[in-house]
């Protein structure tokens, strides 16, 4: 049997923003508690070559949607 290749898998934060919470839940009055949203994208090591998973967005689509970008998640690789 061939040998299962391990995999570390990795969060990599690149965007956040705040959003009201009534958005997410029913039942929820507008205006009356802010949550954090965080945008990650995941690199998968353990293979011959990484992968990453969604390449999430730029900074001038974080500006037009209202996201505070941190960082390019090319960047963080």
């Amino acid at each position: 049997m061939p040998a299962v290749p391990e995999y570390e898998i990795y969060a990599m934060k690149y965007a956040e923003r705040q959003a009201d919470l009534s958005t997410f839940m029913l039942g929820v009055e507008p205006g009356r508690e802010t949550i954090t949203i965080d945008y990650f994208v995941w690199l998968v090591q353990g293979g011959s070559e990484p992968i990453v998973v969604d390449t999430g967005f730029t900074p001038q689509i974080a500006q037009a949607r209202q996201r505070k970008y941190r960082t390019s998640p090319a960047d963080q690789l």
